[in-house]
């Protein structure tokens, strides 16, 4: 990994931090990250309501956390 912070743009500057590193893995690191994710991870795509009409979210989710929370929310959809 190459470069710092300082010589990076925050791409959140209001309310967190992200920064870029477009080559922070190799291309084949990258692809095997990402068929192990596509093969182990329990991808679903979950019903949101917009404008008074259930439709399905343009985006698959997984949701993980600690077990000792009973209940997770994100945009009216807990788990």
């Amino acid at each position: 990994m190459t470069g710092t912070r300082k010589d990076r743009p925050n791409l959140l500057p209001q309310d967190g931090e992200v920064y870029f590193y477009p080559d922070f893995f190799s291309q084949q690191e990258s692809d095997l990250f990402f068929a192990a994710l596509l093969k182990e991870v329990s991808w679903k795509q979950e019903p949101i309501v917009l404008f008074g009409k259930k439709v399905m979210q343009p985006r698959f989710t997984a949701w993980y956390g600690d077990e000792s929370f009973p209940l997770y929310s994100f945009y009216k959809i807990k788990k």
